[in-house]
């Protein structure tokens, strides 16, 4: 079980960046077509631009390693050896699709 809750703990920590790596994305996106839409296409446009790209490559490296977890998460919780664990992995899987609630706030 240690080893589960360490993936967990893992998980839990990738999502959060993810969501702020997104916040970020998005308002970056909003200042980049206020700079364009306003015509001041210079130094501050170029540079969101930049960021944009490394933001982009950073959400993609945080969502592959949530997905290597994930695989490792269910190779654990599919290994027949250890009957008893595969409950424990089920609560987990629940507990880790449940933990988002788009309405909450």
């Amino acid at each position: 079980m240690p080893k589960l809750d360490e993936i967990k703990a893992r998980l839990d920590w990738l999502k959060e960046q993810f969501k702020i790596l997104v916040a970020v994305l998005v308002a970056d996106v909003a200042g980049l077509s206020k700079l364009y839409l306003d015509g001041a296409v210079g130094v501050l446009f170029y540079s969101g631009l930049v960021l944009l790209g490394i933001l982009t490559i950073a959400g993609v490296i945080v969502s592959r390693k949530i997905e290597l977890h994930l695989a490792e998460l269910r190779d654990i919780c599919h290994d027949d050896s250890i009957a008893d664990f595969r409950v424990g992995c089920g609560q987990h899987f629940l507990s880790l699709s449940s933990d988002y609630d788009p309405l909450a706030s």
